[in-house]
């Protein structure tokens, strides 16, 4: 049968709409779907990835959390440290500051339990035996590798090297202790506090 001449019936029509199961049927003429597309899919097509907190939320709260953990640090340090040390210890500070910034954004969950274990050790400072215990670790392992003199539990730091290392060393204790403050505290506290949430495009929480 010459094609022209086909019957009306196999064309479609609002007579004889498609009849493919990937075919809209409130609208057949509508571009086919893909037939394993469920409305799951196409919600996730819309959402965010699920995120324990926003990275600006965490950078917030890490500056606001190193900030309370310098108090302490920060008053000894001034005392034993001549300004060549104080500008190595400075830097010490403002580098780990950088690097709980990019944790917040490559490393959420880690730095969430740094911030809310770091809560406890701020208010360790008020009695700082923690802080001068770490301080005082910090610099007799300088010792031992001979960066700074023997004297140096008695006499002033004074080379940006010497307030650079023991400010990091110091640091790092004290985020370790954060850390595992923070590990010890999710196994305490109900899952609700740490289960991640949904954003959608409408920037609503979703559970």
């Amino acid at each position: 049968m010459d094609p022209g001449t086909r019957p009306n019936s196999q064309f479609p029509s609002p007579q004889n709409p498609p009849t493919s199961p990937l075919v809209d049927a409130k609208n057949p003429y509508q571009p086919p779907r893909i037939s394993n597309q469920s409305g799951d899919d196409e919600r996730l097509l819309h959402e965010q990835s699920r995120v324990l907190a926003s990275p600006l939320i965490l950078s917030i709260e890490w500056t606001i959390i190193l900030a309370f953990n310098l108090i302490v640090p920060a008053l000894v340090a001034w005392a034993i440290t001549n300004t060549s040390a104080k500008l190595g210890s400075g830097f010490a500070i403002f580098l780990m500051a950088l690097t709980g910034y990019y944790f917040c954004i490559t490393k959420p969950l880690p730095m969430l339990f740094i911030i809310r274990g770091g809560v406890l050790v701020a208010l360790s400072q008020f009695v700082p035996a923690l802080q001068l215990v770490a301080g005082a670790i910090s610099i007799h392992a300088l010792i031992l590798v001979r960066v700074v003199p023997e004297s140096s539990f008695k006499e002033m730091l004074s080379t940006p090297l010497a307030g650079f290392l023991v400010t990091l060393l110091t640091g790092l204790i004290l985020i370790s202790v954060s850390l595992t403050l923070g590990f010890l505290i999710r196994i305490v506290t109900p899952d609700r506090l740490w289960l991640a949430k949904s954003y959608g495009t409408n920037h609503q929480p979703r559970d």
